[in-house]
Order: C-alpha cells, then sequence, then structure tokens
C-alpha cells in the first residue's frame, strides 16, 4: 500500500457536490496540453503510430489463430473407426446378455461358449477400433 498523501486524500474524500461550470471548465482547460501532445505525439506519419498498427495486426492474427485452434481442439473429426468400435460394443453386451439368458435357462454349454467366444473376439475388435481411432 502507497503511503502517498495526496492518494489517502483522493480516497477519503467525503466532498461528493457537484462542481461548478467553472470547475470543469477549468479542469477542460487545464486537461487541453495534455490531449495534444498526445495526438501530436501519435500522427498517422509517426513511426510510433506505424509500429503500433503493426502490433496491432499481428495481435489480430495471433488472435485469429488461436482462436482457430481452439475451434479444431473443441471439436473431434467424425472417425468411422469410432463408431464400428462403438457398434461392436453394443453387439458384446448384447451376446453376453444373451449367454447369460441361455445360462439362467439351463441351454447347453456349447451354445454359451460360443456366444461367448463371439462376444470376445468382437471386443478385441472392438479395442482395436477404438485404437485406430484415437491414433488419428
Amino acid at each position: 500500500m502507497s503511503d502517498d498523501p495526496t492518494l489517502l486524500d483522493s480516497r477519503h474524500d467525503t466532498d461528493h457536490t457537484a462542481p461548478s461550470a467553472g470547475d470543469t471548465a477549468a479542469t477542460n482547460d487545464a486537461q487541453e496540453p495534455r490531449r495534444q501532445a498526445a495526438t501530436s505525439a501519435f500522427t498517422p506519419r509517426s513511426s510510433q503510430w506505424e509500429t503500433l498498427e503493426h502490433m496491432e495486426r499481428l495481435l489480430a492474427e495471433i488472435r485469429g489463430a488461436l482462436d482457430a485452434a481452439a475451434r479444431d481442439a473443441e471439436h473431434r473429426p467424425f472417425s468411422i473407426a469410432a463408431t464400428v468400435g462403438a457398434i461392436l460394443q453394443v453387439v458384446v453386451g448384447g451376446l453376453v446378455v444373451l449367454s447369460l439368458v441361455d445360462w439362467a435357462l439351463g441351454a447347453s454349454a456349447p451354445t454359451i461358449m460360443l456366444k461367448l467366444a463371439f462376444a470376445a473376439v468382437f471386443q478385441l475388435a472392438t479395442l482395436t477400433a477404438f485404437v485406430v481411432a484415437r491414433g488419428r
């Protein structure tokens, strides 16, 4: 925190009356040389002005590139491999459920094992499809 007395006085100023017309005119007259100096320093012909315009163009270009990268990162592209993997995962779940139903109803062991074998093969195909989709 600063110990500057002018800052402390302005923070604790309790006079909330509106300035008179004469006060605002005096304030505007006092600020006029400062405004003229600021505008004369940045004339359209000055190299500082050109540098600022160049920096503004570069920053706009960087912002555009960052916005494009954020849009690309937000959405993953469509992948046939991921779609096939999802469909195969549903088939695997269905085969496992059918195997459990067959087991509960007393079906033969070879029938249950055949469905579970197909489920295992399809599960490997599902994992392969998801790995291929992630690799892109």
